[in-house]
């Protein structure tokens, strides 16, 4: 069983993108922000939980209470291990994606809940960006032919 943990964030990405790849691995689409609401309605958790189901799954415990304060010296999580021992949870059943809203794991607070997890527990994560998601769904690029 595929048990890598994978770290996402949707702002540039498609939902059809992220469906197919949380349909194609099997993956859990656990959730971290603070708040599951966006200013787009697509990803707000409403929409997510219709669109993935129980593959959906919302961890406030890794959410940053200090979103609104810029730098990552400034995250708080609500309660980080209780978050560690909610990933470990969900890949004993499969593959878990950490999702979050930030374009730029260097500068969101899922870089810093990942790393603890790999410290804890050895296991290394995948960071995925938009383009990634279809290479995990396994849909291919087409190309256009070119007839001279």
């Amino acid at each position: 069983m595929d048990d890598n943990l994978y770290d996402f964030g949707y702002i540039g990405s498609k939902l059809p993108d992220l469906k197919a790849a949380v349909t194609a691995t099997g993956a859990t689409l656990l959730d971290i922000r603070f708040s599951p609401i966006s200013r787009n309605p697509t990803w707000n958790k409403n929409n997510l939980v219709k669109a993935f189901g129980d593959q959906y799954v919302h961890c406030k415990y890794l959410g940053n209470i200090n979103y609104h304060v810029p730098g990552m010296e400034n995250v708080k999580f609500v309660d980080l291990p209780r978050g560690i021992e909610t990933i470990k949870y969900l890949l004993l059943k499969g593959p878990v994606i950490v999702m979050c809203a930030c374009k730029d794991v260097n500068h969101c607070h899922r870089l810093l809940a990942v790393q603890e997890f790999e410290r804890r527990t050895g296991q290394a994560s995948i960071h995925i960006g938009p383009a990634d998601l279809r290479g995990l769904a396994g849909i291919r690029e087409e190309k256009q032919s070119t007839l001279f």
